[in-house]
């Protein structure tokens, strides 16, 4: 198997570290290349370290969702570009596959996807930072308005985990001027495997892998295999499409895109080759 998850919850899920360590070895072997994003929530900066120690000690992917913590850069009300600075430099040091400002509300740094908050003046602050770094800034979470503030901003774009506007309306997904502009700018997209995104919480009559299938269909009919990637959000949502820590799924999925008569080298693309390409880019494969 050659698979690149370009978005799991691992990190912060409820297993033991053994259970963690046990599960991104098993990956490793069977060929499957993982990006272990921090979910922040309400985990502590403190936390969040230890987490990431944890995944770099493992030579494991790493990915930090939602970098706003403001208990570190805010004191007094006052907000610190020098400990803005500190903080990113820290993060940065794990190596990260891409950091996301925030989430789907709005924080000190970007208007989430459930908000109508903009990029602010020290969420520009952090771009540069990363953008020094060459750390590619997740979109995922962002609001529209937010979106086209990164798109303009941001030295390396990515949605990490996301569906299609076009194909089921929500404000997780992103529509097919937000695709056009990701290619454009070099980014990949990962379609998402939660329900919640694919075709609504309430709707019983669909079944989660069918839509996610359609979502897969979709952007193909519009765009071909460029750019897209997959990304399980394992342990991220109480409606994954797929069992939680469970990649036997790639082989029925691609048996299900041959049959439909996708080639061979778009299921790889899309499987593997879309990802690795952009994060090791002096090494294509």
């Amino acid at each position: 198997m050659l698979f690149y998850d370009l978005h799991s919850d691992l990190p912060t899920s409820k297993l033991s570290d053994a259970q963690k360590r046990a599960m991104i070895g098993n990956n490793e072997k069977i060929g499957c290349l993982v990006v272990n994003a921090i979910y922040k929530d309400t985990n502590s900066f403190d936390k969040t370290l230890r987490l990431a120690s944890f995944l770099k000690n493992l030579k494991a992917n790493i990915a930090f969702e939602d970098c706003c913590y403001e208990s570190y850069f805010v004191d007094g009300g006052k907000i610190s570009n020098e400990k803005i600075c500190d903080l990113l430099n820290i993060l940065c040091s794990f190596e990260p596959k891409y950091i996301s400002l925030g989430w789907n509300n709005d924080n000190a740094f970007i208007g989430g996807c459930a908000m109508g908050g903009e990029l602010t003046n020290v969420g520009e602050y952090a771009v540069s930072i990363l953008n020094e770094k060459n750390i590619s800034i997740d979109c995922a979470h962002s609001n529209k308005k937010s979106f086209y503030c990164l798109l303009e901003r941001a030295k390396y774009l990515i949605c990490s985990h996301t569906a299609f506007e076009w194909i089921f309306p929500h404000r997780r997904n992103i529509d097919k001027e937000q695709v056009k502009a990701i290619l454009q700018k070099g980014g990949i997209i990962g379609l998402v495997g939660v329900g919640h995104f694919l075709t609504g919480i309430k709707d019983i009559k669909k079944n989660y892998k069918q839509a996610f299938y359609e979502h897969l269909q979709g952007y193909l009919q519009e765009f071909g295999s460029d750019g897209l990637c997959i990304a399980t959000d394992f342990y991220g949502s109480d409606a994954t499409v797929y069992p939680n820590g469970n990649y036997e799924f790639v082989y029925s999925l691609k048996n299900d895109l041959i049959k439909s008569g996708v080639s061979e080298n778009d299921i790889c693309k899309i499987f593997y080759k879309n990802a690795f390409n952009y994060f090791y880019r002096g090494n294509k494969v």
